[in-house]
């Protein structure tokens, strides 16, 4: 047991009611090996797939893991513009260079440092 402001305090890793997970009420604990295990489980968790129609916007967002793949292998923006605005199957992303320019920025510039500064974008950027 711990103790908050002289009150006894179980930690348990077991759901406070059937099926409803732990209690969120004010001063409830959690302990360590039931964070590891969310940890773990969440960790696991792949990316929910995509079932209805998603604006360009978004899809190029879900896409970014792989654009920034793509520049980092040396490929130009315009080159993958291409990639994506022909799948193969008669459709793909319509999208400029310039779009996929500021995907790619879009995650550089929301990066901090662990001091909580910005980190500053390094590296080169392909030409447009």
């Amino acid at each position: 047991m711990n103790t908050t402001k002289g009150k006894a305090m179980p930690v348990t890793d077991k759901p406070s009611a059937p099926g409803r997970g732990a209690s969120l009420a004010p001063g409830g604990l959690v302990s360590p090996t039931t964070i590891d295990r969310a940890q773990l489980r969440l960790k696991k968790v792949r990316r929910k797939e995509v079932r209805e129609p998603v604006s360009v916007q978004d899809a190029l967002q879900l896409l970014r893991p792989q654009i920034v793949r793509l520049v980092r292998l040396g490929y130009q923006l315009k080159e993958i513009a291409e990639f994506l605005a022909d799948d193969g199957k008669g459709g793909g992303i319509e999208v400029d260079a310039q779009a996929l320019a500021d995907v790619v920025a879009a995650g550089r510039l929301g990066t901090r440092s662990k001091a909580g500064l910005p980190v500053p974008i390094t590296g080169n950027m392909p030409e447009l």
